[in-house]
This record gives C-alpha cells, sequence and structure tokens, in this order.
C-alpha cells in the first residue's frame, strides 16, 4: 500500500477520487476490471488493485468456457488447440492461429508476471506505485478487450454437467 496524505477537506478527497477515476478514464480501462479493483485503487492500494484484476481474468476466462480450473491449466485448456473451450475467430488461416494463440500467452503472462507474484509475495514487501499499476491494469483491461469477443464452443458444457 502507498503512504497518502489523509484530505483534510471533502474538496481534497473530491480531487483525490476524480484524479484517480481520471487515470482509469484516461486509459480506457475496461469495466470488467473495475470491477475487481476500483475500491482497492481509489484506496491508493495498487497490490491489492493489480491482483484483483488479474484473478479476474481467470473468472472471466471461466464464465465464458464453463470451466472451473484455474490459472495455467484453465487457461491450456479454454485455448487448447486441438479443442478449445473458447473461440474468437475462426483459426483458419496463420494469422488467426497466431491471435488466438497469443492471446492465451497473453493471459498466461498476465498470471506469470502478476498474479503468481503477488499470490506469494508479502503485502509489505511488494514494491509498486500508480503508474506501474495503470500499466499493469492497462494490460489486464487489453485482454479483457479481447475476452469481449470471446464464446464458448458450441457443444462445450458447463464443467459437471
Amino acid at each position: 500500500m502507498v503512504e497518502v496524505s489523509q484530505a483534510q477537506t471533502l474538496a481534497e478527497v473530491d480531487q483525490w477520487v476524480n484524479h484517480l477515476k481520471k487515470a482509469l478514464y484516461d486509459r480506457a480501462i475496461h469495466t470488467e476490471v473495475q470491477k475487481y479493483c476500483i475500491k482497492d485503487y481509489l484506496r491508493a492500494d495498487y497490490y491489492d488493485a493489480v491482483f484483483e484484476a488479474a484473478k479476474g481474468l481467470a473468472e472471466r476466462v471461466r464464465q465464458i468456457s464453463g470451466l472451473t480450473t484455474d490459472g495455467g491449466t484453465l487457461f491450456h485448456v479454454a485455448f487448447s488447440k486441438n479443442d478449445p473451450y473458447i473461440f474468437f475467430n475462426a483459426m483458419s488461416t496463420n494469422s488467426e492461429c497466431s491471435e488466438f494463440a497469443g492471446l492465451k500467452e497473453l493471459l498466461e503472462a498476465i498470471f506469470h508476471l502478476v498474479r503468481n507474484p503477488a499470490a506469494h509475495t508479502p503485502k509489505v514487501n511488494w514494491k509498486s506505485d500508480e503508474t506501474k499499476a495503470l500499466d499493469i491494469l492497462t494490460l489486464i483491461s487489453f485482454a479483457h478487450k479481447y475476452l469481449d469477443e470471446c464464446h464458448r464452443m458450441p457443444g462445450k458444457l458447463q464443467e459437471g454437467d
């Protein structure tokens, strides 16, 4: 968590909140990202903001795919080249196959760079500032914009059905 000076007036609180909201707006942060991190972000708790936003990616993939696993296993199964649970293009050209693999690799990279270290690093040892947090939230937002185009493969039931 970042040390912030305590606001003395409602105007100062309003100014701080508007500054943070404007930063999210300026970066066009996806609503799915905001859903998971807005309260932490507005408190300048960048550790929890990026940790929760990263976990939100897995939740979104679970919602789309119907799978119940997590992390690398989730992304590997959902975006399997031979038997995917998710699609967003026809995978009929090398470019489409590359884009499909790229989204899976982006999701895995976010977990390796953000979620996993946050899950295994004590909060007091995690060093970040608003700019780094916004960069991470922007990357997660980019992934959600791709997920907006994703659909469950026809015939793939919810896991456990």
